[in-house]
């Protein structure tokens, strides 16, 4: 499920549940390992029945992608985790939370450093929608556990940061049948969590990074259109983007530098640039109707891509040149490219939401490496 349709939703749909911020009680503070030991989950067919929304690049040789597997007889669906080696991509064990009854599913990767990676997304405990519960995992350098997030109705989560001992999980709150009510973050201080206060009344947050403990990016989407949100430490500080609705954003050295997404009531993608003084819409090529930006990665040397599908469930990855953007050829492939990682110029890594496949660009071409 793309959030670039859920944002569209947004703009027609908009009621609002209370949400009460502060620290959770101790009792439903979250303790590394609390869950069973990661439990192999069912191989996945990278044919049909598995997908990936996201990757993260520590090296090439240290590579992380997570998504689910479908069970296509049963609906259910399960975990995936990948890991590159610098030779091939495994499947690696996951712990499956003990009381879901049908989807679990990763959204987002974030890195600290090797032995300090996290996972999160939702999992269900009934009915058919996924998303009741929030879902999140801990790489310690050797294994992944469950951490228990507090317990909370109709959460999805869609992004993820890491810096030190804190970590942040961002999303929505009181979403049904898809459509996000509340933006949601959750602070992860050492084994304490905290609902963050958000002075953003209805919508969701798609995408959150971190530099520092008081140092937090985020963007979100609502009823009167995108934000770029800040946390000094103590409040969040929001700046309105009017029509743009941003899906991601890559941070640049002071600041978010990177905005991807859709625009107002036409759905038009889009990729902004911040000046140093505002953001600007940058030249892009038309990638036809309906069509969705939803990821975006930029390397340390200053080269950028955008990735999503071109409204015909194709894959579309557009890269910068340094003054407008282009369209890359990429293999003919279903489905939407939902997450990118950039090492270098020439070193490119995306992944997609159908059939689980990764590519790479090498710096002339896109090949599939799974």
């Amino acid at each position: 499920m793309r959030r670039s349709w859920i944002l569209r939703a947004l703009l027609v749909l908009g009621a609002a549940v209370p949400l009460v911020a502060g620290a959770v009680t101790a009792g439903a503070r979250a303790a590394e390992g609390t869950t069973r030991p990661g439990v192999k989950v069912p191989a996945p067919s990278v044919e049909t029945g598995a997908g990936l929304n996201a990757i993260t690049a520590l090296s090439s040789s240290n590579i992380w992608a997570v998504g689910s597997w479908a069970n296509g007889d049963t609906g259910i669906e399960g975990p995936l985790v990948m890991h590159f080696n610098g030779t091939r991509w495994t499947q690696v064990a996951t712990p499956v939370p003990a009381n879901s009854t049908r989807n679990a599913d990763l959204r987002a990767i974030a890195v600290a450093s090797p032995s300090s990676i996290w996972a999160a997304g939702m999992y269900a405990t009934e009915g058919p929608f996924p998303g009741q519960t929030p879902y999140v995992l801990h790489f310690n350098g050797k294994a992944w556990t469950q951490v228990h997030a507090p317990a909370m109705a109709a959460v999805r989560l869609w992004s993820a940061a890491d810096v030190g001992s804190n970590a942040w999980f961002a999303g929505d709150v009181g979403a049904q049948s898809g459509i996000g009510q509340n933006p949601l973050v959750l602070h992860l201080s050492g084994s304490s969590w905290t609902v963050m206060p958000i002075s953003l009344p209805s919508g969701t947050i798609a995408g959150v990074a971190a530099t520092s403990a008081t140092s937090v990016w985020g963007v979100g989407t609502g009823t009167t259109g995108g934000v770029l949100m800040h946390w000094t430490g103590t409040t969040w500080h929001n700046t309105a983007l009017g029509s743009l609705y941003p899906s991601a954003f890559a941070m640049g050295k002071s600041g978010p530098e990177w905005l991807a997404g859709s625009t107002g009531s036409s759905y038009t993608p889009f990729v902004a640039h911040w000046t140093g003084k505002s953001w600007q819409v940058a030249p892009q090529p038309s990638l036809g109707t309906s069509a969705s930006l939803d990821g975006i990665c930029v390397a340390q040397d200053g080269s950028a891509w955008a990735v999503g599908d071109d409204g015909t469930f194709h894959l579309a990855i557009l890269r910068w040149t340094g003054k407008a953007w282009v369209r890359a050829t990429v293999p003919a492939l279903t489905g939407s490219v939902t997450g990118c990682a950039a090492l270098s110029a020439t070193s490119v890594w995306a992944v997609t939401n159908a059939s689980a496949r990764v590519l790479h660009w090498n710096g002339k071409v896109w090949t599939l490496t799974k």
